[in-house]
């Protein structure tokens, strides 16, 4: 079997000194074997062809998230508090299953949450059941049902 083309990384490394910089280098690669300059690039880093790169592959470029994107995966008190924003506006209550739901929070991550004195004012027990609704329709609810109401 005879190859007709070197891979990129055999290039890379008979060619590269005969470039100043590792942009050139890449395009002139890309140009040689027909390729795209993004994926020259990506195995040039993946390969450490040139001095002080990083490893960087598209799968783990793609894979790159922000920090607003782990709080909205992962800080529960912080999506409670955007459910009541959302969810909880007007004369408007919810049940605590409906609430959890709407807040995409899971299971085994609510109580916990949910229970913690920064809500007390949005959630309360009627009859057995847990509702949640935005404060002045909280205390309209209570004072419906004869709770004592402070103002």
């Amino acid at each position: 079997m005879v190859k007709d083309k070197p891979s990129i990384r055999e290039w890379l490394i008979a060619n590269k000194a005969d470039y100043p910089d590792k942009a050139s280098a890449v395009r002139a690669c890309a140009e040689a074997l027909g390729s795209t300059v993004d994926t020259v690039r990506v195995k040039a880093n993946l390969f450490r062809l040139f001095d002080n790169a990083p490893v960087v592959t598209a799968k783990s470029a793609a894979a790159q998230r922000s920090l607003s994107q782990f709080r909205d995966k992962y800080d529960i008190p912080f999506k409670i508090r955007n459910g009541i924003k959302r969810h909880l506006v007007g004369d408007v209550y919810m049940t605590d299953g409906e609430f959890r739901d709407a807040c995409g929070v899971l299971l085994n991550s609510w109580r916990r949450n949910a229970d913690l004195d920064e809500f007390a004012p949005y959630r309360y027990r009627f009859g057995g059941e847990l509702l949640w609704a935005n404060q002045d329709t909280m205390r309209t609810m209570k004072q419906i049902a004869g709770v004592f109401v402070e103002d």
